[in-house]
């Protein structure tokens, strides 16, 4: 019984290995002679193309700005700043470090960066009797950083290239105020 497993198997595997020792390998001649063959050159296609995305965005600080004088007076009584008074109302939202372009990341936060804008100053302080007090204000900024990698997109996947570019953006929030004795 063995043997004849043995002696199938055998037969099984020659037959198998001699059908293939029929096949004709010279090449069939066209059927008709006057057409004649093309050769189109094969060229390398690339359907790909690089894309930067915002992966990160964070609040990190507040940072403040240089002091602004603003009017000053005797006591007792009060003193008021407004934006007829002050002519210090103008910052201006930057951007450092590296990133693709600052509209992209400008729309990305929802503000305008390098941008001179005004925003109104309004502070009232009150002197006691004797003394004589003058409002100081500054610009509150919000720091933000902004990181940016690169990807490669390709028949609708991509994949991340190891490029990453992170700015810090300082956006104007709101102005603090004080007052100082002179």
């Amino acid at each position: 019984m063995k043997k004849l497993r043995v002696l199938s198997i055998i037969f099984i595997i020659t037959l198998l290995s001699s059908i293939s020792a029929f096949a004709d390998t010279t090449e069939m001649p066209p059927l008709n002679k006057d057409i004649p063959r093309i050769e189109i050159p094969q060229t390398t296609r690339i359907d790909g193309y690089y894309v930067w995305n915002i992966v990160q965005k964070s609040r990190l600080s507040d940072q403040y700005g240089p002091w602004k004088y603003g009017p000053s007076g005797y006591g007792a009584g009060t003193i008021t700043l407004t934006d007829e008074t002050s002519s210090g109302t103008t910052v201006t939202n930057t951007i450092s470090g590296s990133y693709t372009s600052i509209a992209t990341i400008s729309a990305s936060l929802g503000v305008s960066i390098n941008e001179s804008k005004s925003h109104s100053v309004s502070y009232s302080h009150s002197i006691p009797a004797g003394q004589h007090h003058q409002i100081i204000y500054r610009p509150c900024f919000a720091v933000y950083k902004v990181v940016e990698k690169q990807y490669y997109v390709d028949h609708g996947s991509s994949v991340l290239t190891g490029n990453t570019k992170t700015c810090y953006v300082r956006v104007w929030i709101n102005w603090d105020y004080s007052w100082r004795n002179i």
